[in-house]
């Protein structure tokens, strides 16, 4: 039986666009701008008025720190009734302040929400499931060094529920673009710190009620991460962490050929960290870009053994990946029996690894699922 991974490249498009013209402004061009920037404001202004009529007395509106710009009071129609909803984030009393989420509808409170830790990193309304109901994504930040719990909301039998959260330090949220274009629900970049500027990185979807794996977008939006270590690597060339993780971003990026590049520069410096599993499993993935199965499965054996008898769930997370980078192995070489065999062992792996929110995820994009 073969098994599809579907795992197809797309060039990164889209930029910030700077244009500019040497003739002067029409006086429509001069005029228009204020006009419609100060009925903005009163637009807001009015809605902040009468928002805080609606909140507890003391209430203090918190301000996301993502997406840039977003606002404490946003209005969507998070029900599907074809009417807006007034979607508040606040804090109560201080030392420390209770961060809350309100929703109101018709001046009446529907829904209310008790957030965690003492700041409020990402506010966004936005469809994560294609039903053209948008989901609620609430980022806490929980600690400088913990980071942030992203917590996902969805409207279900007349109230909004939890239905996942997840850990992170850094995140992005996008429809990106995948084989075909974009689809309509947005993917989450999730940037979680290892150590120094170095993050695992991931980005998700949400699939079978669940946050899965998003490998067909990992060409468009690893671009971006290869970008960020090539930095890295330019300002720190003997930090072998920054040269593993830029391999990875490479890998994933359809970039094979530059990621033994990097693999072997990073090798080089003979560092404890990362550790060789670490390298055989990236390198692994490497030969299976270029086509290589068997020297794939060399390298992914080498890993598969030095961490076989580990119980430590982030190097079980490792292992279930080596025996996942195997099945596509296999695949490749077209014997769907084995191949099948180690998605079933990554699938086992993952399931008894406890860590969920870094296992499961991956699990969902075994072959099969």
């Amino acid at each position: 039986m073969k098994i599809k991974l579907g795992l197809t490249a797309i060039v990164l498009a889209g930029a910030l666009i700077w244009s500019g013209c040497s003739m002067l402004p029409s006086p429509g061009e001069v005029i228009q701008p204020p006009k419609q920037a100060g009925a903005q404001e009163e637009k807001d202004l009015e809605l902040n008025n009468y928002v805080q009529k609606l909140l507890p007395a003391g209430a203090k509106l918190a301000v996301p720190a993502y997406p840039a710009g977003a606002k404490a009071i946003q209005k969507a129609d998070v029900d599907g009734d074809g009417k807006e909803e007034v979607v508040v984030t606040y804090s109560i009393g201080s030392n420390p302040a209770q961060l809350k989420v309100s929703v109101f509808k018709e001046d009446k409170e529907v829904w209310t929400y008790d957030g965690q830790g003492y700041g409020l990193d990402c506010f966004s309304i936005t469809d994560l499931t294609g039903d053209k109901k948008p989901e609620l994504l609430l980022g806490w930040t929980v600690g400088a060094s913990a980071g942030n719990g992203l917590d996902i909301f969805t409207w279900d039998h007349n109230t909004l529920k939890r239905v996942t959260g997840i850990g992170y330090h850094k995140l992005e949220i996008e429809d990106m673009p995948g084989p075909n274009g974009t689809d309509g629900k947005a993917e989450i970049a999730l940037w979680q710190k290892d150590t120094g500027q170095a993050y695992v990185i991931e980005v998700l979807r949400w699939q079978d009620n669940d946050l899965a794996l998003a490998e067909d977008v990992y060409p468009y939006y690893f671009k971006r991460v290869v970008e960020y270590y090539g930095h890295r690597v330019k300002e720190m060339p003997d930090a072998a962490f920054y040269w593993y993780y830029l391999a990875d971003a490479q890998v994933k990026s359809n970039l094979p050929a530059e990621a033994m590049k990097s693999i072997e520069t990073g090798v080089a410096l003979k560092l404890d960290y990362p550790k060789d599993y670490q390298w055989h499993i990236v390198k692994g993935a490497a030969f299976n870009k270029l086509g290589k199965y068997q020297e794939a499965i060399t390298e992914l054996q080498k890993g598969i053994t030095s961490l076989e008898a580990s119980n430590i769930a982030f190097e079980r997370t490792h292992l279930s990946q080596a025996y996942l980078e195997m099945a596509r192995s296999y695949q490749g070489m077209k014997d769907y029996d084995k191949s099948e065999k180690a998605a079933e062992k990554a699938k086992e792996i993952t399931q008894s690894t406890l860590v969920k929110d870094t296992a499961q995820p991956q699990l969902r994009s075994l072959p099969g699922n």
